[in-house]
């Protein structure tokens, strides 16, 4: 029973030391827009998440985050006149970031 109670500041030290992702929760969160000036139809992903299929030209899309490191792709059909792009970027509470496929 007495080896047990050694192992509990090991397992401890093991969980404390884990780093982990700190993300600031903003009280006036960021927001990321992107607008489609392209006569393409690009799906919108953040951090691989599409949050917009298909935007067509001139219409944009808004989506509010936390402060942090994001991930913006314009993917653009199989077959199209259009390349993808790809954007990478850290945003700070309340900052508005706006983002143009071209």
């Amino acid at each position: 029973m007495n080896r047990y109670f050694a192992l509990i500041p090991v397992v401890l030290v093991l969980l404390t030391s884990c780093e982990t992702e700190v993300v600031e929760e903003c009280a006036i969160p960021a927001t990321i827009r992107v607008i489609n000036n392209t006569i393409c139809t690009p799906d919108i992903e953040l951090d691989g998440d599409v949050i917009a299929d298909e935007l067509v030209y001139l219409d944009s899309v808004e989506v509010e985050v936390n402060a942090g490191n994001y991930d913006v792709s314009a993917e653009m059909a199989f077959i199209s006149l259009c390349e993808d792009q790809n954007w990478n970027f850290d945003i700070e509470c309340g900052e508005l970031v706006i983002l143009t496929v071209e």
